[in-house]
């Protein structure tokens, strides 16, 4: 099957050789216009187009038979064939196009003074030599195009695919253990356990409007956070201090599906409950072009190690997809210090279109 580049060099080098052709009459056309012909011969153009012929003939051969052999890396048989023809080529051309020598039966000399630095003979075997490397030249470059294209093609698809991939392993990871939160109420404070699901559906709602793309609105991931907070505030005690900061808007700016809630929710699943001056803080702000997501919460005394929340399936699903998407383009920063679990997220404010 063709490709769209190969479709469009053949059109190109049609159109080029419909040029050369269709310049030979227009130029004895217009010669004759200008009172420098006595007449419009198509004798005379049928004996051009038939000198012009030889060099179509090898550039057919040598695009479509020989060049292909380049490509495909047979450099000694593209080498042997390709001197067998232009030896047949030079020789045509020696043989039957020569003319007489300068002054011999009207022949045009060079004018007094000048001195051709090759013969008309010698400079048509020329012409014949740089068709043949202009034609490698150009379908080295268009090869070199396709072969972009179909990496740029390929790229895309793997990181769909990847994406889609590390999508549908958080999504289980979360639900999973908010449904084991919720379960916990449901036998001890019922009308919690009621509120709960209910902030749940919302939750399941958004997941599922937003699950089919890469980037979401920032004001969607921040909608999908306060409905999660409002969740977990019915779960914990009221001497937790729980904090979520966001801008009223989240303008115009795109972050990936799930990419602050992965940190979120952990924040909730190893956080302290019964420590004194517990607290969980979360802010979101748009700083110089950037979306600065950070999020911090005390540990209880069996979770202060930093391993045992850093080797999550969320978080590092996070960060394979922001290096996914952004590339290195990004911070993120996570780690425990003096009791406290700090997370720092820094992405680039893109609107929807900018990335992917």
């Amino acid at each position: 099957m063709m490709t769209r580049e190969s479709r469009m060099e053949i059109k190109g080098f049609a159109l080029f050789w419909i040029v050369v052709f269709a310049a030979v009459p227009l130029m004895y056309l217009f010669q004759y216009v200008i009172g420098r012909e006595n007449g419009f011969s198509l004798t005379v153009v049928l004996l051009n187009w038939l000198e012009i012929l030889p060099y179509l003939i090898l550039f057919c051969i040598h695009n479509f038979l020989l060049a292909p052999l380049f490509f495909k890396k047979k450099y000694w048989l593209y080498f042997t064939l390709s001197t067998t023809v232009f030896v047949a080529f030079a020789f045509y051309i020696l043989a039957t196009i020569i003319g007489p020598p300068a002054g011999a039966n009207g022949a045009v000399e060079a004018p007094p003074g000048v001195q051709r630095p090759f013969s008309p003979e010698v400079m048509k075997v020329v012409i014949g030599i740089l068709l043949i490397l202009v034609n490698l030249g150009i379908k080295a470059m268009v090869l070199s195009a396709e072969n972009e294209r179909k990496v740029q093609e390929l790229r895309a698809v793997s990181l769909a695919q990847q994406m889609e991939f590390l999508r549908y392993q958080i999504n289980p990871h979360f639900f999973m253990n908010t449904l084991n939160n919720i379960q916990a109420l449901v036998l001890t404070e019922p009308e919690k356990a009621t509120e709960c699901i209910s902030e749940f559906s919302k939750l399941m709602r958004m997941v599922l409007s937003e699950g089919h793309t890469a980037l979401i609105p920032l004001e969607r991931e921040l909608q999908f956070i306060s409905h999660f907070v409002s969740l977990m505030r019915l779960q914990w005690p009221e001497t937790v201090e729980i904090s979520f900061e966001s801008p009223e808007r989240g303008g115009d700016a795109m972050v990936p599906a799930l990419s602050m809630m992965s940190f979120v929710e952990n924040a909730f699943k190893h956080g302290s409950k019964s420590k004194p001056g517990s607290f969980i803080r979360i802010s979101v702000r748009e700083e110089d072009g950037r979306v600065v997501f950070r999020c911090s919460n005390t540990l209880e005394a069996q979770n202060i190690r930093e391993e045992t929340v850093d080797g999550g399936v969320g978080i590092s699903n996070v960060q394979s997809r922001l290096a996914l998407i952004y590339n290195k383009d990004f911070t993120l920063k996570c780690g425990a210090e003096d009791g406290v679990y700090n997370v720092l997220m820094s992405i680039p404010a893109i609107a929807e279109g900018g990335v992917l």
